[in-house]
Formats: C-alpha cells, sequence, structure tokens
C-alpha cells in the first residue's frame, strides 16, 4: 500500500484552491451570487469575487476504502521530502520532527540540499543538536547521530539548483518502500506526537487514495492548535495562501 500525505508550506502550485470561507459571506461581483458564511468558496479574483464550490462531477462517487489496519501501526512507515536552498533552520526542522514523533524510528528523510561553500550542513547540525539533546557517548571515537541511517541525502552546490519544482522532484526519488510519503518545508516546527496525528486524520478520509494537503500556520500558533486548546481566535483555522489573480 503506498499512499501520500502532502504539506506544502513553501510554495503553492495550484492556485485555484478551494477554501473555507470565513463566519462572512462572499459575494460574485459579477452575478450576485452569494458564497454563504461557511460553505466552500473558490476566489476568482477582485473584479469576480467568490463562487460556492460544487463539485457535481464527484457525486455519487464511491472512493476505495482503506483496506487495512497497518496505519495503526508503530511500524507504519513514513517518509519525508525536504528540500532546501541554503536554508539555515534546516537542522532544526530534522532535530523537531524525530524529538517530537511518538515512534522516530519509522520516519525516513529524503533531503535535496543546496548549499554554498561555508553555509550549514543540515544534517550535520542536526547531528549536534541531537548530541546535545541526548547527551550521547562517544561511539569509537564518533559521537553518534541518532536516527542518522534514516536520512538519504543528495546535496549540490547552490549555483546547480533549478527551482523548487526541480528540488522537489529529486526528492521523491528518494522514496522507497514507506507506506507513506509527506512532504513539507526545510523551516518547519512539529507538534508532539505529529506521526500519529497525522495518520490518525488520514484514516479519517475512509480514502486509500486520500491525500491531505495544507499550507503550515506560523510557528507561534502551534501551542494554541494543541489538543485540548481552543485554536487562535478562539476557534482552529485552516490557513490558505492563494488566490487567482487576473493579468493587469
Amino acid at each position: 500500500m503506498k499512499l501520500s500525505i502532502f504539506i506544502v508550506s513553501l510554495l503553492c502550485i495550484a492556485c485555484s484552491l478551494v477554501i473555507v470561507a470565513d463566519p462572512l459571506s462572499r459575494l460574485n461581483i459579477k452575478t450576485g451570487h452569494v458564497c454563504k458564511a461557511k460553505e466552500p468558496c473558490i476566489f476568482l479574483g477582485k473584479s469576480l469575487g467568490f463562487e460556492t464550490f460544487n463539485d457535481t462531477n464527484n457525486i455519487g462517487k464511491v472512493v476505495r476504502p482503506i483496506i487495512s489496519n497497518s496505519w495503526n501501526s508503530s511500524k507504519a512507515t513514513i517518509f519525508l521530502s525536504i528540500s532546501t536552498y541554503r536554508e539555515r533552520l534546516c537542522p532544526n526542522t530534522l532535530f523537531s520532527l524525530y524529538t517530537r514523533a511518538t515512534y522516530p524510528s519509522r520516519i525516513f528523510i529524503g533531503l535535496v540540499q543546496q548549499n554554498e561553500v561555508g553555509d550549514i550542513d543540515c544534517v550535520e547540525k542536526y547531528c549536534d543538536l541531537m548530541r546535545n539533546h541526548s547527551k550521547l557517548p562517544y561511539d569509537n571515537g564518533i559521537y553518534s547521530c541518532p536516527y542518522i541511517n534514516n536520512i538519504r541525502v543528495m546535496r549540490f552546490n547552490a549555483s546547480a539548483a533549478k527551482g523548487p519544482t526541480w528540488a522537489r522532484a529529486l526528492g521523491t526519488t528518494m522514496l522507497r518502500d514507506e507506506e507513506f510519503c509527506m512532504q513539507t518545508d526545510s523551516h518547519m516546527e512539529f507538534v508532539p506526537g505529529w506521526d500519529v496525528g497525522m495518520l490518525s486524520m488520514w484514516a479519517l478520509t475512509g480514502n486509500e487514495y486520500g491525500i491531505l494537503s495544507t499550507y503550515g500556520a506560523a510557528t507561534d500558533t502551534l501551542e494554541a492548535n494543541l489538543p485540548g486548546r481552543r485554536g487562535t481566535n478562539n476557534r482552529f483555522e485552516t490557513p490558505h495562501l492563494c488566490m487567482v489573480l487576473e493579468p493587469t
């Protein structure tokens, strides 16, 4: 079973994304149609406004149900594709995702690093962070680095970079036989138990081919959105980035 969970938080590829409207109604300026509060709406541009999303092509279609409960196992492996361009926070991202996972040994990384000479090496600095965090002993004269064998790396000079899409495509080539795959940025923080939480949310789709996608919220909102909290502004919100812009 090969499944996909994507978190895209740097670049919005498809800008005609469906969003969920806030409590205010949205008006289609041209037709006068009102996309009511809490209905799924699509933003068509400043001169048109919003329209209600109505996916008539999929009405009545049955999704393929989830075929096993393997997602609920501590051995369900997760592959994360991460591309980084001279990113100093990349080591912190690796540190956060491993130290806050419930079952970190099942997390595998495909890292595409694009650096200049003298830039921080993501994996080397991650190992430093883990060593200081865990107070690990020497192993034959060399410090141990937890989960280092789970991290697959492609290193390029930044001058050879061909854009984020190119780097992300390379990242996917490092996927092996992991059961779930995920894409995220190189400057992220993870909540405690994120791996169990993600798979649980995927299971709620009831769809063997279900995909989760979002724009990552600001890190200063993480605490407010933990289980048992009230969310930002006393409600749980899904951030969105893109809108359709008309040519000028």
